[in-house]
């Protein structure tokens, strides 16, 4: 008999991470779960701590070489066999009911997706220090339906929920029926051209506004802890990509536009930021004086960073659910 969940758990040297996840998928209220963990190249050890909890509700499956976040996924839908397939990131991790809490709101909406509010936490934390959905202004206390002017909409710097962050399952009769899967040429960024790719194939996208999914933030290695440039480079040209080769309707395109020239500006900001460290301060005002747009891009952003690691260091939010034993955070071991 299929399982009623196959979770997929992407992994690329991740070792001192990715057992965590792994017993966070077995340790759900819904028992009825695969946790299939694709080891996409890694040269460390990640493959036997994905199996270290010795449970055969775990299968591995290796990639030759490194082939990227988008294929691993695909790989992982591949060998799903449950009714509903969700992504878990080898270092974050799910809080007890959230498969069962996931699978309640879909059944009750119809969705197609379902996905949840995240807690977000600083590697090496031990409380959450914010949750991303009630930051964006969600207020909600029911499951919602989105479609794609909103989930692009959130792209959009300032208080917005992010939904393109959002793990949510995915029913496998969707995937199977319009053949949707993760861009594999995309190596950062492809939740959003996913999420972009779901909701142009009329799938129902629903969000329980409740947090169950722990996302883990500032981790060595991670593909977003790169250069900050390179990074700001890449979401550029990814949206010149997606906008380029996905027909968005009018209303969505000028928003996800406004999305790229805000990424452009960032990084005029940064490029701003390597002229005062490699030529002096003094030289990085002479080249903002004469630029009254880019001074004040800087004098917006200045403040949100500001805030943005104010609330990783100092901000703390309750995490909700079974009463955690003394020593873990919702239960899962750490």
């Amino acid at each position: 008999m299929a399982p009623k969940v196959s979770v997929v758990v992407p992994a690329y040297n991740v070792e001192r991470y990715v057992a965590r996840a792994v017993r966070s998928a077995l340790a759900q209220t819904l028992a009825d779960v695969e946790v299939i963990v694709v080891d996409d190249g890694s040269t460390d050890s990640t493959a036997a701590a994905a199996l270290a909890a010795g449970d055969d509700r775990v299968r591995v499956v290796a990639h030759g070489a490194n082939r990227g976040p988008g294929a691993a996924r695909n790989t992982g839908i591949e060998h799903a066999r449950g009714e509903w397939v969700g992504v878990l990131d080898a270092d974050d991790w799910f809080g007890p009911r959230r498969l069962a809490r996931l699978l309640e709101a879909a059944e009750a909406t119809g969705a197609d997706l379902v996905a949840d509010d995240l807690y977000l936490i600083a590697d090496g934390a031990s409380v959450p220090y914010a949750r991303q959905l009630r930051s964006g202004g969600v207020r909600a206390r029911a499951p919602y339906p989105i479609d794609l002017v909103p989930f692009v909409d959130s792209l959009l710097r300032g208080k917005r929920p992010m939904y393109s962050l959002l793990q949510p399952l995915i029913r496998r009769e969707a995937l199977l029926r319009t053949g949707l899967r993760y861009d594999e040429g995309i190596r950062l960024g492809e939740d959003i051209a996913f999420g972009i790719d779901a909701l142009l194939a009329g799938l129902r996208f629903v969000v329980l506004p409740e947090p169950h999914y722990y996302y883990r933030q500032a981790r060595p290695g991670a593909l977003t802890a790169i250069d900050r440039g390179p990074f700001l480079q890449h979401f550029v040209a990814l949206h010149d990509e997606l906008a380029g080769t996905r027909p968005l309707p009018p209303e969505a395109r000028r928003r996800f536009l406004r999305f790229r020239a805000q990424y452009a500006e960032l990084y005029e900001v940064w490029q701003l930021g390597q002229l005062a460290r490699e030529r002096g301060p003094l030289r990085a005002l002479l080249h903002l004086a004469g630029r009254p747009r880019l001074a004040a891009a800087l004098v917006g952003y200045l403040p949100e960073k500001l805030r943005y690691l104010y609330r990783m260091r100092y901000g703390r939010v309750a995490a909700a659910g079974e009463p955690a034993p003394r020593g873990t955070l919702e239960g899962v071991p750490a």
